[in-house]
């Protein structure tokens, strides 16, 4: 096995994402909110000699959207979608 030429014991790697968004209608086409977004993204090395390494990182993102709808129905229409976040 490639890991155990490595000198590596085992590997593990993880990714998780939680979204919260809301959306208003200021007119029939036209809707504007927010979100928030967190990411997570984690990895761990095992080696055979025993070492061990561990990364983890998160984010969390917060933005504004509006969204323009090509049809009154919103649920049969297509949509563009404007972003700003940081």
């Amino acid at each position: 096995m490639l890991f155990r030429s490595l000198g590596i014991k085992d590997y593990t790697i993880g990714e998780g994402n939680f979204n919260i968004n809301y959306m208003y209608t200021l007119l029939p086409m036209f809707q504007i909110g927010g979100f928030i977004r967190n990411e997570t993204s984690t990895q761990e090395i095992k080696y055979e000699a025993g070492g061990k390494y561990k990364d983890e990182t998160r984010q969390t993102i917060f933005g504004l959207r509006a969204t323009f709808n090509f049809k009154e129905e919103l649920k049969n229409s297509f949509y563009i979608t404007a972003e700003l976040s940081k």
